[in-house]
């Protein structure tokens, strides 16, 4: 946490690269990628952006136009801090 409240800007870059299949086979989808990103605010009201590049595969994924996650497979997407 220490390092965190030194520097708050990172740049990165995400690369998707996954396959997504519907919720209901035979049906299409639209579906959206997403990164998960969390955002921690002190009680005295600074906040901190935290991002994640070990687990790609767990914080990389895609989701339908009702934000409900769908199945992946071949989950290689990298995330570089």
């Amino acid at each position: 946490m220490q390092e965190l409240s030194q520097q708050q800007k990172v740049n990165g870059s995400v690369d998707v690269d996954l396959m997504v299949t519907g919720l209901i086979p035979g049906f299409e989808v639209s579906a959206t990628a997403y990164i998960l990103v969390l955002q921690i605010q002190s009680s005295s009201g600074a906040t901190y952006n935290i991002a994640s590049s070990t687990s790609p595969s767990t914080d990389v994924g895609a989701q339908d136009q009702n934000q409900q996650n769908l199945p992946t497979s071949n989950n290689n997407s990298i995330i570089s801090l």
